[in-house]
């Protein structure tokens, strides 16, 4: 809708109102400006106004890009050489020019430091190994499955190297462990005897898990969490 200039119309004084709760009004409200008139009032259609769903992110309005060579449009900027060094503030045009006397590019690393830092150096190699290190990073990302090995506070040896025996198969498969420890009635009045066996599984599996996460209390349960080395 073009914008429309009501400034032709001298023997009226308009003033802003918000119909928000006018039936057709649609969601959010819409600013409408009035013209007071005997008897009421003239509705003089304006841009309706954003509401906060409708209204664009700060963040999406950023550029996302790498800003390099003419497209870096601040005056000054703190320039790292080829080789690393800090040459410090200097004017953008200056460092374009050192750039294009060793056949590189002017990139800009630190787009948000005041000034904005750039370094020489060929972005298309730059480029490629960024986006090599990311797909590395993605290739490493998997959920790692954890597993669950109950024991007893008064737990016979033969019990306990059965239970030794699961864990270091999981362990050696790569998995997490949770080790648990239920307490059953009056068993709650002897938690340290629990953790002091939490600590012995522990010290019997330092050759190939080390501790995640100490003996801790849920509710009625202990529980201590072990992952490979």
């Amino acid at each position: 809708m073009p914008y429309t200039s009501y400034s032709r119309i001298p023997m009226l004084q308009l003033s802003w109102r918000r119909r928000s709760a006018a039936p057709e009004t649609p969601p959010g409200g819409a600013c409408m400006l009035l013209a007071p008139i005997a008897g009421g009032y003239i509705p003089l259609p304006l841009y309706p106004s954003t509401t906060p769903a409708e209204a664009t992110p700060i963040a999406k309005q950023q550029q996302s890009f790498t800003r390099i060579n003419d497209s870096i449009r601040v005056p000054q900027v703190r320039l790292i050489g080829a080789d690393g060094e800090q040459v410090g503030v200097i004017d953008t045009s200056q460092a374009m020019q050192m750039a294009e006397q060793v056949d590189l590019d002017l990139v800009e690393v630190a787009p948000e430091a005041r000034p904005p830092v750039c370094r020489i150096m060929d972005y298309g190699k730059y480029r490629y190994d960024k986006e090599k290190k990311a797909k590395e990073a993605r290739k490493k990302q998997h959920n790692v499955q954890m597993k669950t090995v109950r024991i007893k506070m008064y737990i016979s040896e033969h019990d306990l190297q059965y239970r030794l025996g699961h864990i270091r198969e999981f362990i050696g498969h790569g998995y997490r462990v949770k080790v648990s420890m239920r307490f059953l009635g009056r068993m709650m009045a002897y938690r340290d005897r629990g953790r002091e066996v939490m600590e012995d599984v522990a010290k019997k599996m330092e050759d190939v898990a080390a501790v995640d996460q100490l003996p801790q209390m849920e509710g009625r349960e202990m529980s201590m969490i072990l992952h490979p080395i």
